[in-house]
């Protein structure tokens, strides 16, 4: 026999003796097969023929592909073909790509949403789990990530993987399932009860998704990746295989302490500002080129005004992170650049706050299925110009760019919120919100537990960012409980239809509220934050099938005012909301200076479209008539800015047409401006302070209350429940106090909630022992 022959015999002697081996310890109770990736097995996973039925994978892209003949464990593998441009494009760089395109462009296999149906969630008892894979033409760096229902990014295995050779990854489920300890500060250990928080960040009994990723070839060319015989292992078992072994020994990301946090807002304009009365003049025009820009201007944006005075004024003109600003009043328009990193992610917004722009946007877009990050930065006004902050991770955890499915908001207390409605790991559509206390630097939720460097655990180290908050597996702190796989992450619904969504926030005592269309059942629901919760989602208007389009909050009253595209509705929160619309009005994009409740809204004349507006003083005051701002041949976007300067309405529109594309601007005076800064200034302001704070046993409540009337004062636990009612009667307006006496408590985080008409503010309160 030859040398060529004798070696094609050794090499298949060893082929099938690790197959006789491997299917041998297969059936041990000890080693336990996941997947052969079968035909007939993955008919029933949802595989129609070689791939995967797109009835049950809509816009998620390929799972995997089946290959016949070349496999480790039975007939067939599961793999993909990568395309010479996938691999040249994205493939073979040396710095690695935008994490999402590794889900995308790098994927080998994926469960996403299907791991429980496919393989069972639970894999407590094992402690390796090892897949076979081949690399048939070249060598390449593969990750391997598993995800529980709780913790995220994936937790990532890095290996190098010969070319043309079948070899074993395993991936130590024990090490990454570990107990870890996060040492606490004084004010986290009063927080949570413990000096020291133990707990895991993978949970064996309640995984989520698996991925096998490809993120480096060596070599332009055509690649054909495969995967086999997934299987579990115990401790100290043995699967036979005598394929090699590759293990990635490298220590996981760490989690560290998120520490209770009171908001601030820094570098605050307080300078002087152009307040001189205006006259109604041309509107400016903004000329913005005729190149495609992908999409309309001003698209989904009905907030993107910053108007610090009569002159200083910026716009966000387009989702992709566009501004134009002008220093003289719309003499001269600028373009600001480069607000988003990447601008490769539709639907992304840009909104205003206060003197500032906020852009919360995904870096890029690859469909469902793709596991990418929404980031945020602000454009902030620094007394002459605007500036740009530094990008900030929010979440690694979206499935989906935003499309238009996501809004932001900064409260006066400095507090910003993001809302987004986005696919999550189960594919399902979820509303969730993040806040920030620090100027955007760190991210977190009401139910977070700890602080993570998101961009380092999604990169495997080799990009690093802010710390963001995390959930993980706490397991010694009665503060923390888990509230489901649908309810973790700071969800708010779990019930949207994606193509009717968008959050409509606004300020609702000195917390945040929410308006959004459930276009399942086509109702306009809300639901509020008091600082630690979200409420319960609840109904206020059926048969509605437009979405909310502007919200603003009168806090003098206490009063929300939000329209739909239709109507204009008054909200006290509590009983069903009242239709003010005017005659001859359409409720639309809604606008409060001082105590002027300004809408306006676009309107078609025959051929011609008009802008048109009317106002109303709060809480009482008759509407005006409607006005026509200005007349377009061609249909436009609307937009302007939820709290107006003293002493005018901003209103920006666009056209987005296939040669032509421009952007106007003007600005709508407010008659009598002193005399409706001074009706607000004389108003009595509520309030709820407390002090001390942290306290240990007695602290004392001091409040206003606006308008003699019933009062409601009491103290909830940091999961909602009532601890103790303070007052529930009459009081009259003014200013009150209560001492109370918490000595009979366990320390931790407690909030108390005082409503009244015109009032409706919350505090956070932190007992210590």
């Amino acid at each position: 026999m030859n040398q060529q022959h004798q070696g094609r015999f050794k090499s298949w002697h060893l082929f099938f003796m690790t197959c006789f081996l491997l299917a041998s310890f297969l059936f041990s109770q000890d080693v336990k097969l996941l997947a052969g990736f079968e035909y007939d097995e993955m008919q029933t996973w949802g595989w129609s023929g070689i791939t995967v039925n797109s009835a049950i994978n809509s816009g998620g892209g390929t799972l995997g592909t089946l290959f016949q003949g070349d496999a480790t464990e039975g007939e067939w593998a599961v793999g993909r073909d990568f395309s010479y441009n996938d691999v040249s494009w994205y493939l073979t760089s040396p710095l690695i790509p935008e994490n999402h395109l590794l889900y995308v462009r790098g994927r080998v296999f994926q469960t996403y949403g299907f791991l429980e149906s496919w393989l069972g969630s639970d894999w407590s008892g094992y402690d390796r789990m090892r897949i076979d894979i081949k690399s048939t033409t070249d060598s390449c760096v593969v990750w391997l990530s598993l995800q529980d229902e709780l913790t995220s990014p994936f937790l990532l295995r890095r290996y190098v993987v010969p070319g043309n050779q079948w070899v074993t990854l395993e991936f130590n489920l024990a090490d990454a399932a570990k107990e870890i300890q996060v040492p606490l500060s004084g004010a986290g250990a009063a927080y949570w009860g413990v000096d020291t928080l133990k707990g895991r960040v993978l949970n064996l009994s309640a995984l989520a998704n698996l991925s096998v990723n490809v993120t480096h070839f060596y070599h332009v060319q055509a690649q054909h990746v495969v995967v086999d015989n997934l299987r579990l292992l115990k401790a100290g078992a043995e699967d036979g295989s005598m394929l090699p072994i590759l293990r990635d020994t490298t220590a996981f990301q760490t989690v560290q302490e998120l520490p209770p946090q009171s908001p601030v807002w820094t570098n605050k304009y307080t300078g002087a500002r152009n307040t001189e009365p205006l006259t109604v003049g041309e509107p400016s025009f903004i000329d913005l080129g005729t190149g495609d820009p992908g999409y309309a201007y001003l698209l989904g944006m009905p907030y993107a005004i910053s108007a610090v005075d009569n002159d200083r004024i910026a716009i966000g003109s387009w989702i992709y992170g566009g501004v134009r600003k002008t220093l003289n009043g719309g003499q001269d328009w600028t373009s600001v650049g480069g607000f988003f990193h990447s601008y490769q992610a539709p639907g992304s917004i840009v909104t205003s706050s206060g003197d500032d722009l906020m852009g919360f946007y995904t870096s890029k877009c690859g469909g469902a299925g793709v596991s990418t990050a929404m980031y945020f930065r602000r454009l902030q006004f620094n007394g002459t110009d605007w500036q740009f902050t530094t990008r900030k991770l929010i979440t690694p955890n979206s499935w989906h760019c935003a499309e238009w499915k996501v809004n932001g908001i900064r409260l006066p207390n400095g507090r910003i919120w993001m809302l987004s409605a986005h696919m999550t790991r189960y594919r399902g559509i979820w509303m969730r919100g993040w806040y920030s206390d620090d100027e955007g630097e760190s991210w977190r939720w009401p139910n977070a537990s700890g602080l993570i460097d998101a961009e380092a655990w999604r990169t495997y180290g080799t990009q690093h960012g802010n710390l963001t908050g995390a959930e993980w597996w706490v397991e010694n702190s009665d503060a923390w409980e888990y509230e489901g796989k649908t309810a973790s992450l700071g969800t708010i619904t779990t019930s949207l239809q994606y193509s009717a969504f968008f959050p409509m926030l606004v300020p609702y005592g000195d917390e945040v509220a929410c308006f959004w269309l459930d276009g399942n059942s086509n109702t306009i629901k809300w639901s509020h934050s008091d600082g630690t919760r979200w409420t319960t989602p609840t109904t206020l208007l059926s048969s509605i099938t437009s979405r909310p389009s502007g919200a603003v909050y009168h806090e003098a009253t206490g009063n929300l005012y939000f329209a739909n595209g239709q109507k204009i509705y008054q909200f006290d929160g509590t009983h069903t909301p009242v239709d003010i619309t005017p005659a001859l009005c359409t409720g639309h994009i809604l606008s409060l200076s001082g105590n002027l409740l300004m809408n306006v809204w676009k309107e078609q004349s025959g051929v011609q479209y008009l802008i048109r507006y009317c106002t109303k003083e709060l809480p009482d005051g008759a509407w005006s008539e409607a006005h026509t701002l200005a007349t377009e041949d061609v249909s436009f976007n609307l937009t302007s800015t939820q709290s107006a300067p003293e002493n005018f309405f901003p209103v920006a529109w666009a056209f987005t047409g296939s040669t032509t594309k421009w952007l106007k601007f003007q600005r709508i005076p407010i008659a009598g401006t002193s005399a409706n800064k001074q009706q607000v200034n004389v108003r009595t302001t509520p309030f709820l302070e407390v002090s001390p704070n942290p306290f240990c046993g007695q602290t004392v409540f001091q409040y206003q209350v606006p308008t003699a009337g019933i009062v409601s004062f009491k103290v909830y636990d940091r999961c909602g429940r009532l601890v103790e009612s303070l007052l529930e009667g009459k009081q009259v307006s003014g200013a009150h106090q209560v001492k109370w006496d918490a000595r009979h408590l366990a320390a931790g985080l407690y909030v108390a909630r005082i409503k009244a008409a015109g009032l409706n503010l919350s505090r956070k309160l932190i007992i210590v022992k």
